[in-house]
């Protein structure tokens, strides 16, 4: 670590540098990176806005019927007019049992394709799965979605896709495939012969009556209960018929600080690590029997927490402590998360061992159980986010429909208010997610409510499917204006640009933000350096407009351990992160 002095005399000799020694090559890059120069011809492409949205060719499988154990090849054909295709996420639904299989491609610049893999487990459902939607992205965000016709959320003007796409899994004849809308159910089960399982969707329907349980109690029937992305496993053996109950099923998957769990708060103060994910089941107490829990390891949360030396733990709100369940695991191959448990309650799942707040240490964080309006899913689940109605939508979904500022406003200021009761009187930093952008008037109509608190606030911007954040002091903006949230990593064209004309590795960051920001914001964002210096990282602003660039003169960055990167910049567009400056080709 560099002590105070030394970093400001490298801060010193970096300026004196660019003065003196990298003036030229700055001014010579102003004059080079004029569109339509003779010098660089072609490169005013690089600087052109990308306003439209990619089109999607077509989609193809490699098979139609697939077994347990076997892969399903996806490919997709697609097309952008100037940014380029990024990657594409497609959703397969089975239409009788509401199961869904998820996946992403990233697309590939040689090939002009994406390709992708769906695996089927020994836990899927049979039957046949209909291509339900895709969506699309470039290089510059944009985004469109395609619907099948047969979508039970089709949105009005909606587009179709190019063609129609099924596959059929096909099961072993002694697996019942229901759902728990099935008023037999329990007599269905019943008469499988011994050693038999029922899959059971309980999309519709989050709940399963006693008898269930009763019907398989002292047997070697499997049941594998399946919804929004868990899988409950119990077999009958473990069961026996005074201990069968019904069960609520519907259990609420966040980061930690989206859960819902009356806790939430509780688990917020308690816990250190930097990525949490809350499993909150209803309250069911003991378990007709013990359960192998499945969760999905979606795009979300592998992004959010990894899929490598994952530990589990049940949180005893009585007798407040964290007692371990799983340590050390693994995300399976084919993609679920497992560990058994004989009761409900919350779980907690961290990267690696659990860290506690020291209990002298006060959290800067509030968390308010009503920053989402009601009804709102705050783990980008909802079927709203894609145009339609949230019933029966599955978590496993990372496209994440931007709220609208007036949606969490109220929210924003009952976490200030909640704060000023408890006597606070050090800045206090609300976490917001989903927000894209705030308005003049939504800006101004909040400093109001700040002002008359008399409480120093920052407001932290983050996205349900990204680690990456934006925070500021609402109040810093003087005039109000208008202020974009998003944050995308890399850009292919800008990276080109910069690498035919200067020798320095790069990273880059996008804004959605155009100019200034209005206030200092500081951004943290998880980026990979591998291959910079991170002593000695170099930061500018780059105006695609413009097609200019300039230093950032006091970005005050970190890196820790996580490599979880922070700096503080006043102005969006771009930012150049190198670990020196700029040196011409």
């Amino acid at each position: 670590m560099m002590r105070k002095s030394t970093r400001r005399l490298f801060s010193l000799l970096t300026a004196l540098c660019l003065v003196v020694g990298f003036m030229p090559v700055i001014a010579a890059a102003k004059d080079e990176f004029v569109p339509g120069s003779s010098q660089n011809e072609g490169i005013s492409l690089y600087g052109t806005p990308d306003p439209n949205p990619p089109e999607l060719i077509s989609v193809s499988i490699d098979k139609t019927e697939v077994g347990v154990g076997e892969t399903i090849h996806v490919t997709v054909d697609a097309k952008d007019d100037i940014a380029g295709v990024s990657k594409v996420y497609y959703w397969f639904k089975n239409r009788k049992t509401e199961k869904e299989h998820m996946g992403l491609c990233w697309f590939s610049e040689e090939s002009r394709k994406g390709e992708g893999t769906i695996t089927i487990s020994q836990y899927d459902l049979g039957g046949v799965y209909e291509l339900d939607q895709i969506q699309i992205y470039d290089n510059a965000d944009n985004s469109q979605f395609y619907y099948s016709k047969n979508s039970d959320y089709l949105p009005e003007n909606a587009k179709l896709l190019p063609q129609e796409l099924y596959f059929a899994v096909q099961v072993d004849a002694n697996t019942l495939i229901t759902g728990t809308q099935n008023p037999n159910l329990a007599d269905d089960i019943r008469n499988l012969p011994d050693g038999a399982g029922a899959s059971i969707s309980y999309e519709s329907n989050p709940r399963i009556s006693a008898d269930v349980f009763e019907a398989i109690a002292g047997t070697d029937k499997t049941l594998m209960l399946e919804g929004n992305g868990i899988q409950w496993e119990f077999n009958g053996r473990d069961i026996k018929p005074e201990d069968a109950k019904s069960l609520e099923l519907k259990v609420d998957i966040n980061p930690i600080y989206w859960s819902n769990s009356p806790n939430a708060d509780e688990l917020q103060d308690k816990i250190q690590n930097e990525n949490v994910y809350v499993l909150s089941f209803p309250n069911n107490g003991k378990l007709p029997g013990k359960a192998k829990i499945r969760i999905k390891a979606d795009y979300a949360f592998r992004e959010y927490m990894g899929v490598k030396n994952l530990s589990v733990y049940y949180y005893d709100n009585t007798e407040k402590k964290f007692v371990p369940v799983a340590m050390n695991v693994d995300v399976t191959d084919d993609g679920w998360l497992e560990f058994e448990t004989d009761h409900n309650s919350d779980f907690i799942v961290t990267k690696g061992a659990i860290t506690l707040t020291p209990s002298e240490d006060k959290p800067d964080i509030v968390f308010p159980d009503d920053i989402l309006p009601s009804g709102t899913s705050s783990s980008g689940s909802s079927k709203s986010s894609s145009g339609g109605s949230s019933k029966s939508s599955s978590p496993a979904r990372p496209a994440v429909k931007p709220l609208k500022a007036s949606e969490v406003l109220p929210g924003i200021r009952a976490a200030v208010r909640g704060a000023v009761k408890r006597g606070e009187t050090e800045a206090v930093t609300v976490r917001v997610p989903d927000i894209s952008q705030i308005s003049e008037a939504e800006l101004s109509a909040l400093q109001r409510s700040l002002r008359a608190e008399a409480l120093p606030v920052r407001l932290q911007f983050t996205r349900t499917d990204s680690s990456d954040s934006l925070t500021f002091a609402p109040l810093d903006i003087s005039p109000a204006a208008a202020v974009r949230l998003g944050l995308r990593q890399g850009d292919t064209q800008v990276s080109a640009l910069f690498g035919k004309y200067f020798v320095n590795r790069i990273r880059v960051l996008s804004f959605t933000q155009k100019g200034p920001f209005g206030a200092p914001v500081r951004v943290k964002t998880k980026l990979s350096l591998s291959g910079l210096d991170t002593k000695t990282l170099v930061f500018y602003r780059y105006d695609k407009e413009k097609n200019q660039y300039t230093l950032l003169t006091d970005p005050r960055y970190t890196v820790d351990k996580n490599s979880f990167l922070s700096f503080t910049t006043e102005t969006g567009d771009t930012i150049i992160i190198t670990d020196s400056p700029l040196i011409k080709k």
